[in-house]
């Protein structure tokens, strides 16, 4: 690993200690960018330089293959030193937790002496990296760009292409998790952890008021979201009344992926194509990059659309914003819940006039028929009927949106954003709720009835949220916490589990058979159970202790049961009386 401490002197520190030191963490960062979020974490770190901060970067990028992931590169970004890291993997298996990120994490704020995170989307990197950062005493912000926090895919959509409403029921699209020593866990001990970790940052923001909610619902940081919009940059974008004459040029700038409703869309140009007495009169540009691009570029040459739909690729940001300045209209079908899309921003303060899905943070910025039109998900008709209404009345429909949109111009400048998180990053953050109650898990693969009671456990405790965290990803701090240690395994050894709970003075929950109850139906500490009713009421019994009343007391006594376990976990047929431990 790279020392970044040694290498302190490689960046200028006649800086005054003093000096404000803030380090944006994202999972990309320009100019390899996927989406609107890198963009954004970019374009506010030079809004703060300008402010007289001092801004780093720590991002990951896609392996190129010239180097294993895990490996450092650095490199300048606009004047702000980029520390970019190789991604091992975005596979939703590992993409949330990566100890190598956090020490390399860890390194870099030390080095320079960084006071302030700013995260963005930290998936790829690790979502370890805010709680660790608040362990070292850092002030931690982080903006939510999408569901991350609660969705492993990001989206909230389903296998199906449905938009999901039930966040609890996670194992619906994802049976469980791969870990390095074999088998599977349940996936909400992922997202639990990763809503533990999100949790733990002093300042949340979301850019729309729709995915603040949606993390309300979702059980994650209730009423701890600020709803601040990113802005953009107004004197990148040159407002352009649109007159509606001539040609009607729509835009699509998006990634390309199902998402982001490509397919819909291409199936809406060739409804729109089927008129032929509207030929001539409109064009079609798609422009970014993404899975789908091949799909695209196959379909569009085989069609019979000639130039009236072009696909552009991935254009400089430059070149982007001179074709949408040409444009009369930009289209966005996501079929998922967008939060607040940059092209949308940039589309109303450029004049454009927007067609979009009427979905997520959308309606936050469009009003349907006043600044622009909202049509019905995954509705390739609708979306057609959307730019045929405007094809057919161009000249006096799209001066009077291009011009409404154009009056709230002002409000979109990302100079009201910085002001206010400016403020969020200095102003002594709001006092933060208690903590949910953690269950450290752990015991190998959970077997099939364990797996079952995961899955299900928030309609048992509908009442009584917790947050489940597995015991290789839990550090000291967690474990110290935490209310208990759940043995989930009936077959694995205890020992291991009553050592670590020992440690820390932690009751151990364990499902196991009727004759082992019996046996150590005694010991303080341990509580067993063979049905799922059975382990709820132990959960809330605990719960409902005080911790100073249930195991800690007992720490002693639990040691004494560790050393009589340990002479006699080999054999088949024994008996543990109180007796024994005197």
């Amino acid at each position: 690993m790279m020392d970044l401490a040694a290498q302190a002197g490689s960046h200028p520190q006649s800086i005054d200690d003093a000096r404000r030191r803030i380090v944006f963490v994202s999972n990309f960062y320009p100019p390899a960018t996927v989406g609107g979020a890198e963009v954004v974490a970019h374009r506010q770190a030079l809004a703060l330089k300008e402010r007289g901060w001092e801004v780093f970067a720590f991002a990951g990028q896609l392996t190129s293959g010239a180097a294993p992931g895990g490996t450092l590169v650095t490199d300048e970004q606009d004047g702000i030193p980029v520390y970019r890291l190789e991604i091992q993997s975005l596979d939703p298996d590992s993409n949330f937790n990566w100890p190598l990120a956090e020490a390399y994490f860890r390194a870099l704020v030390s080095a320079y002496d960084i006071k302030w995170v700013f995260c963005h989307n930290v998936i790829g990197l690790g979502a370890g990296i805010i709680p660790l950062a608040r362990s070292m005493g850092l002030r931690v912000i982080t903006t939510l760009h999408d569901n991350w926090g609660h969705c492993y895919r990001g989206t909230r959509l389903r296998e199906d292409g449905s938009v999901c409403d039930t966040p609890q029921e996670c194992w619906a699209c994802h049976p469980g998790i791969r870990i390095p020593s074999g088998g599977r866990l349940p996936i909400r001990v992922r997202r639990d952890y990763v809503a533990w970790c999100l949790e733990r940052a002093d300042t949340l923001i979301s850019p729309s008021r729709f995915t603040a909610r949606s993390y309300d619902e979702a059980g994650v940081a209730r009423d701890r979201i600020n709803a601040v919009s990113n802005g953009i940059d107004l004197h990148a974008i040159p407002p352009v009344l649109r007159s509606g004459e001539g040609p009607i040029n729509f835009l699509c700038a998006a990634y390309m992926g199902e998402h982001k409703g490509i397919p819909q869309l291409l199936e809406a140009a060739e409804l729109l194509w089927r008129r032929e007495d509207l030929r001539g009169r409109w064009t079609l540009s798609l422009a970014g990059a993404g899975h789908l691009a091949p799909m695209v570029r196959t379909r569009l040459a085989a069609s019979k659309f000639g130039d009236a739909v072009r696909f552009l690729g991935k254009l400089p940001r430059a070149e982007l914003i001179r074709t949408l300045s040409r444009s009369q209209a930009v289209v966005l079908p996501s079929v998922w819940p967008e939060n607040e899309p940059v092209i949308l921003l940039e589309s109303i303060a450029s004049g454009a006039v927007p067609i979009a899905t009427n979905l997520g943070g959308n309606p936050e910025l469009i009003r349907d028929g006043e600044t622009g039109i909202l049509v019905e998900r995954a509705d390739p008709a609708a979306i057609a009927a959307a730019m045929i209404h405007l094809i057919e009345n161009g000249p006096s429909l799209i001066p009077i949106l291009s011009a409404a949109n154009l009056a709230q111009r002002d409000r979109l400048s990302e100079r009201h954003t910085m002001n206010r998180l400016e403020a969020l990053l200095t102003d002594p953050p709001a006092p933060a709720p208690a903590p949910l109650p953690i269950i450290i898990c752990g015991g190998g693969e959970p077997d099939l009835g364990s797996k079952t009671l995961v899955n299900t456990l928030h309609d048992l405790l509908p009442d009584t949220p917790i947050r489940l965290i597995w015991q290789d990803w839990a550090d000291a701090q967690t474990w110290s916490g935490a209310v208990a240690y759940w043995h989930w395994t009936r077959e694995s050894d205890l020992l291991p589990a009553f050592e670590r709970a020992a440690r820390y003075g932690l009751p151990v929950i364990t499902r196991s058979d009727p004759d082992l109850a019996t046996r150590f139906n005694w010991a303080a500490g341990l509580h067993h159970y063979q049905q799922p009713e059975g382990f709820a009421a132990i959960l809330q019994q605990l719960l409902s202790t005080p911790p100073s009343d249930q195991m800690k007391p007992e720490v002693a006594l639990s040691k004494s049961i560790l050393r009589a376990y340990t002479m006699l976990r080999d054999r088949r047929d024994f008996r543990l009386e109180a007796a024994t431990l005197k």
